[in-house]
């Protein structure tokens, strides 16, 4: 932890970190240098844009409170130390996610993540072009595995979080690049009973939501079996973990109270 400026960087990620970070003098500095862009706003959240000649694009995340804190809180502060150390921990283990540069505390009710921009499109826009098959959602359940397998559980993993990176094509076969992004909810989990118990919960969470998000888009059942088959291909699956996806199934399907959606999609998905 140390000031900058007005400002207090409290943990950079190498080698990115350091290196941007040093060339400008404080927070301010580095606003005006990047002549930031809101791109969504929220009321909790805003994330923004940065650009700067002979550097790549950055996005500033930005973290309100909602009520007044000790400056010594925000890095102790769950959703922002959860999306930081998230990052960061995925980045480590290779699997794609946006690099991380800082977490920054830059005023008084504010937290920044900064991490370098990724130019990717929405998995669910690309699935909708036409140009998702079964092998990038094979990927997906191999890419969701691995984070599984470091002990990291997405906790909001919808199509929305899932981005495809492929420039200069519409067409995904042959260069798929897939991010994840928004860890906000995301859990880290050590090693002990209850930690595993939990952390089978987690994980049977996020397959549970993603699958359930191809059955809200009405995809092909042979299609998200690609994800599944993906899936059960890189990771141990004990016994209880298919009952587990079936609990959190059936809340998924509770919450929704809707009496057009095909209950028996992830039966049809486990046995093809």
């Amino acid at each position: 932890m140390r000031h900058w400026g007005k400002a207090v960087i409290l943990d950079t990620a190498d080698p990115l970190g350091d290196k941007y970070i040093s060339l400008f003098s404080d927070w301010s500095q580095f606003w005006k240098a990047g002549s930031p862009e809101l791109f969504k706003a929220s009321p909790n959240t805003d994330l923004y844009w940065w650009r700067r000649d002979g550097m790549p694009e950055l996005a500033l995340k930005i973290y309100h409170e909602r009520i007044p804190l000790p400056r010594w809180w925000p890095y102790f502060y769950g959703r922002v130390k959860r999306a930081w150390r998230t990052g960061v921990l995925l980045y480590e283990m290779d699997i794609p996610v946006p690099s991380p540069v800082a977490l920054i505390r830059h005023k008084k009710g504010a937290m920044v993540v900064i991490m370098e921009r990724i130019h990717a499109t929405h998995f669910m826009d690309m699935l909708r072009r036409g140009a998702i098959g079964k092998e990038e959602f094979r990927l997906a359940g191999r890419l969701t595995a691995n984070m599984h397998k470091g002990g990291v559980a997405h906790g909001d993993l919808k199509w929305v979080n899932l981005m495809v990176s492929c420039p200069g094509t519409d067409h995904v076969s042959g260069c798929p690049l897939l991010f994840f992004v928004d860890f906000d909810g995301s859990m880290i989990f050590g090693r002990g009973l209850l930690k595993k118990f939990s952390f089978n919960r987690a994980r049977a969470k996020d397959v549970a939501r993603f699958i359930f998000a191809a059955m809200e888009e009405g995809v092909d059942p042979v299609l998200i079996k690609g994800f599944w088959q993906g899936y059960v291909g890189n990771i141990h699956i004990h016994s209880g973990f298919i009952d587990l996806l079936k609990y959190h199934w059936n809340r998924l399907i509770r919450k929704r109270d809707n009496a057009d959606l095909n209950t028996g999609y992830l039966d049809n998905i486990l046995k093809l």
